[in-house]
């Protein structure tokens, strides 16, 4: 990250011992914010506190007077820091979160899974009837358009899930089921067969997901598939590539939940039939 370097001159002479010019130079950079408030407050609290000493001797008028104004202006300084430091936290924060809003919610662009960066390969909505039921979110190391491409691609993978209604956890796990029985090959389904009960488990122990909560599906090399929901992860992973394949396969397989989605999640123009759905972004 580069950092931002914000720089400012104490031009007055604040006592007989403090020389004028005194130049202090600050790097903003998210790990440093903590550190540049702290340096510089102090500086600046020195500073107010030679201001009071000298505030307090026994001088004339005019000369309190002065001491007053530059205490004055010590306290703007103060005033200008914080304002600069949050503003620099703002845009370094806009900077580094890119997203893009479908359906009322909040996308990011990009994601990190196991130390890797990825990309938001697709994403689009849900829908059973005329009803959203949750937003999905591909994310891969580099974009692809075709589901052969999804599978093979290497490092570690992403799906996310935000809720767009209250659903019942253990009925989404059985319909997830059912699709993986659906669109895995009977040799690939013998291999992930011991771990679909588990999975339901998994859903049924979560009892229900409000709108706006969230599900990760995650592939990391040497670890295997680990799903979260809510920000907790569930279970252990499951080690064997075909599970987490035959759980992509839901969206991008041969009958997926939702045509429409499958062409969001992949990046492609929607067929014809799903056209005119709204809520699904193409890239």
């Amino acid at each position: 990250m580069v950092p931002a370097y914000i720089e400012f001159k104490v031009n007055e002479r604040v006592s007989s011992d403090t020389s004028s010019g005194t130049t202090v130079v600050l790097a903003a950079s998210f790990q440093g914010l903590h550190r540049m408030k702290k340096h510089t407050t102090g500086c600046l609290a020195r500073l107010e506190a030679d201001a009071h000493v000298g505030a307090t001797r026994d001088v004339d008028a005019p000369t309190r007077a002065a001491f007053d104004m530059h205490l004055a202006s010590i306290r703007i300084k103060r005033l200008c820091v914080a304002a600069i430091m949050l503003c620099g936290a703002l845009s370094l924060s806009a900077a580094g979160a890119a997203t893009i809003e479908i359906a009322g919610m909040k996308v990011s662009e990009s994601a990190e899974v196991a130390g890797a960066g990825l990309e938001l390969n697709g994403s689009g909505v849900r829908y059973k009837g005329p009803f959203k039921v949750y937003l999905a979110a591909l994310y891969l190391n580099k974009k692809v358009a075709t589901p052969e491409a999804v599978y093979a691609a290497s490092g570690p993978k992403r799906v996310v899930l935000t809720m767009l209604r209250d659903v019942e956890s253990g009925e989404l796990g059985r319909l997830f089921i059912r699709s993986i029985q659906d669109n895995t090959p009977r040799n690939d389904l013998l291999k992930v067969l011991p771990a679909l009960p588990r999975m339901g488990e998994i859903f049924a122990e979560q009892k229900s997901l409000a709108s706006g909560d969230s599900i990760t599906i995650d592939w990391v090399p040497g670890a295997g598939t680990v799903i979260s929901a809510k920000g907790k992860v569930l279970g252990q992973p499951s080690k064997d590539p075909e599970f987490f394949n035959a759980m992509l396969a839901i969206w991008i397989g041969k009958a997926p939940v939702d045509w429409a989605l499958k062409d969001a999640l992949l990046g492609v123009q929607p067929r014809d039939l799903q056209a005119s759905r709204p809520g699904v972004q193409r890239r």
